[in-house]
């Protein structure tokens, strides 16, 4: 997805907020009170902030998206950001410790300075800083506290996409748990919010398209949940083609069209003795006879894990093995190989296994770059979707955690930048927030919990998830704004 890049954001001295710990919140001495709109900051400006919040929401809103703002909009939302310095300070070191080569980390720089939303997916590792330092106050989508549950940790609506489902059919879900872990549901619910705010900007949706879209996200997600915990309806982690609307339902079925041999052609080549190989191309690299007796032998422990109806030949026969680059969000620049394994059916087409280092979860601690567990994702998947593919699993190589899962034919995304109306855009989110919804309530008791935490405060939830999404939004334009000068 690409969005608009050239939304340059202004940040006067007087508006932008230092924040010397980012684990301490309560060092901040800014209130907000909600349902008064009111913001009393004690430090300082006490009488001149709101003029100035309007005046630079005004700036932002006139100027870059073009569109009418309504006395009810952004001008009563906080624009007090935080300094993008100490953001990009924050990026720089994180992306030292990956120990990713120059040409790598080139261009991860690249991909990160894209467009905002390119840095938003590759740095949730920012955003869990930020909840816990300078959004702490305004992440609380209400003044209790939302129940644990798994959370996918990296939600947002290019990690929504279509896959091989339990009877064999491509369906439509979140299709990327690498950051999974134990969280608040809320968090999950502002990523998707923060990427309906981008999705909004680039469609030139105006403010109140950007609020309506939030909205959706949370009638959707909420009355999802109330139903499921009132036996209504059932948990669904992903939908099917019966299930699905418009542009997603379309992608489902061009999807389940894909078929083995034709989707093969993109990554190999047969010879005139019927026998695969990978391609050599800018994506697709030969590795070292060492690192392919290593994938190999690494791949022997993974082996144990995948039952006899996988689909795969055992004892795993591997019959080709390249290294793939420029790939990945979050994960770019980090190890990651293709396999190429042979069919349990001889007459068939071999399958491709995708193996990939992960991070830790930012979740549990957003400095962290060490000490990732494959084998979490894995068991945080089957939690969120209650399904993964026999195939998917972990093994651990020169001292990293890596997750192995099959390269499927019915694996494509919806392009987010094609939406062009707020329909669209609804219809998009919509479906993305029932699926959130039915990941989370995965169980009754998930469900009863998240709905009675909730309890009669929709409207207030939907206020504060558009107020932090849109400000939120904001604040990466204003990083990627100065990451651009720091990174050229």
């Amino acid at each position: 997805m690409r969005i608009n890049s050239s939304l340059p954001i202004e940040l006067p001295t007087q508006e932008v907020e230092q924040y010397s710990n980012a684990k301490t919140p309560s060092q901040n001495l800014t209130t907000e009170n909600v349902n008064n709109n009111i913001v009393t900051n004690t430090k300082s400006y006490q009488t001149n902030l709101k003029r100035s919040e309007l005046d630079f929401s005004s700036r932002l809103q006139l100027d870059k998206l073009k569109q009418p703002l309504s006395s009810t909009s952004v001008s009563k939302i906080s624009r007090k950001l935080s300094d993008p310095k100490s953001s990009v300070s924050f990026i720089k070191d994180f992306n030292q410790k990956l120990g990713l080569s120059s040409v790598d980390l080139q261009g991860k720089y690249k991909l990160m300075t894209d467009s905002p939303f390119g840095l938003f997916r590759a740095m949730p590792a920012l955003f869990y800083k930020d909840i816990n330092g300078a959004f702490a106050s305004s992440s609380k989508l209400l003044n209790r506290p939302a129940p644990t549950i798994t959370i996918d940790g990296d939600m947002h609506i290019q990690n929504f996409g279509t896959f091989r489902g339990p009877d064999g059919k491509a369906v439509w879900g979140m299709n990327d748990f690498d950051q999974s872990a134990k969280g608040s549901p809320e968090w999950d619910l502002e990523r998707l919010a923060v990427s309906a705010a981008f999705v909004a900007r680039q469609a030139g949706l105006g403010a109140d398209g950007e609020k309506q879209l939030v909205s959706t996200i949370t009638k959707t997600y909420f009355d999802t949940i109330k139903d499921i915990a009132a036996g209504r309806e059932k948990a669904k982690p992903f939908l099917d083609v019966d299930h699905a609307k418009g542009s997603i339902k379309d992608l489902i079925q061009s999807s389940s069209d894909e078929k083995r041999k034709k989707f093969l052609e993109k990554y190999t080549s047969v010879d005139s003795s019927g026998n695969y190989k990978f391609l050599n191309n800018d994506k697709l690299h030969p590795v070292s006879s060492d690192q392919a007796k290593a994938i190999k032998s690494s791949l022997k422990d993974y082996e144990g894990q995948i039952g006899a109806n996988s689909g795969v030949a055992k004892p795993l026969r591997v019959l080709d093995v390249v290294a793939r680059s420029d790939s990945g969000g979050s994960s770019f620049g980090l190890p990651r190989y293709y396999a190429l394994v042979a069919n349990d059916d001889p007459g068939k087409a071999p399958i491709i296994l995708e193996i990939k280092a992960v991070l830790p979860s930012p979740i549990k601690d957003f400095n962290s770059t060490s000490g990732a567990d494959a084998q979490q994702t894995v068991d945080n998947q089957k939690t969120l979707a209650g399904y993964s593919n026999p195939l998917t699993g972990s093994l651990e190589m020169n001292n990293r955690s890596f997750l192995v899962r099959e390269l499927e034919p019915e694996k494509n995304s919806y392009a987010a930048d094609k939406v062009k109306s707020l329909s669209d855009a609804q219809d998009l989110f919509e479906q993305a927030a029932k699926v959130l919804a039915g990941s989370h309530g995965r169980t009754l008791d998930q469900a009863v919990a998240i709905d009675n935490w909730v309890g009669n405060d929709k409207d207030k939830v939907n206020k504060r998830l558009a107020d932090f999404s849109s400000k939120y939004a904001d604040q990466i334009i204003a990083v990627d704004k100065e990451l651009k000068k720091e990174v050229g």
